[in-house]
Formats: C-alpha cells, structure tokens, sequence
C-alpha cells in the first residue's frame, strides 16, 4: 500500500513539473541561442523642440532577459528609459518607462522586425511625450552604424508612407 501511494504521489508531481520543465528547456536554450538583435543600436528619433521638428540621437542596448525575452535600455534627451521586448506579429514591441520623478512617463515603440536579417536596421514608430511634453507619435529608427542627421530623415521618409506627416501630435483643447 505504501508503494502505490508513494508511486501516485511522484506520478502527481511528475506531471505536474512537465509543463514548467519544458519551459525551463526552452529557456536556456533561448538564452544560449545566438542573437543578432543583442548589441547596442543607434536611435534616431522625430520630436518637437520648442514646436519645431527635430530628430534626437539615442543609445539603446538589447539584452536578453530573466522575466522577458528582452531587456532595454534606452539613453535619450538627457533620459534613461528601461523595459523590455516583446516580438508580436513580426514586430518588437518596446515598453519603456523612465524612473525619476520629474519626468515620469511610459513609451511605447513598435518596430518592425520582418526583414531585420535583410539591413542593420529597424523603423517603426515611438508613442510618448516630446520634448514640449506634449502627447506625440513620431518616426524612430534604430541602426547599428551611426548616421548623420540628413542620413536619418531621408531613411525616415524613405521608408514612411506619408513622408510629409511623420510627427503626429495632439492638439491641445481651447
């Protein structure tokens, strides 16, 4: 009697570890797995400056993550901004938030991921605040060589469907 209750009971914890082993696997192989997209990126993004377009040069580093598959960090305008990636519909989604008090605020970036092998670099889009701190949605690019600012505003246009409009910004109600 005692065998089959102490064969029912490492039977139960077997199957109840299966699932979380399997996750276990798939974790060290993902963090032992080579990965282009770990490195440091230039980030060259479209913001208002005292109302008038200006792109900001950042730094970004890609790690990869313990509760993420990524962590970020991203240095621009003087800010530190730290979050993670996810990879959804072949786009990295970049959640964001800085951690001092007198600027408090969440970004969001989507890039598309689809034809990284092709190029070193990614566009998409950055939701957040501009410099005036006004709710913006603008251009961003993250590159692996450093561009000039001319080499960045034509990537932008070059690779946005309506180039005359690549910083949207909310109006403010009157």
């Amino acid at each position: 009697m005692k065998d089959l209750i102490l064969g029912s009971i490492i039977s139960a914890i077997i199957g109840l570890l299966l699932p979380y082993t399997i996750k276990v696997i798939k974790y060290i192989y993902q963090r032992t797995k080579h990965d282009n997209l770990c490195s440091q990126w230039y980030s060259y993004s479209l913001m208002t400056d005292n109302s008038c377009p200006k792109i900001f040069e950042g730094l970004v580093e890609i790690n990869k993550g313990i509760f993420s598959l990524y962590k970020t960090t991203l240095y621009e305008n003087g800010l530190t901004y730290r979050g993670t990636i996810q990879i959804e519909n072949n786009h990295l989604l970049m959640i964001q938030s800085t951690s001092i008090e007198s600027r408090k605020e969440t970004s969001c970036i989507r890039l598309d991921y689809s034809a990284y092998n092709m190029r070193n670099k990614l566009h998409g889009y950055w939701l957040s605040y501009d410099s005036d701190n006004q709710i913006s949605c603008a251009t961003i690019i993250l590159s692996k060589d450093k561009l000039t600012q001319e080499e960045a505003m034509q990537e932008m246009k070059s690779v946005s469907v309506n180039f005359e409009n690549l910083l949207l910004r909310l109006s403010r109600g009157r």
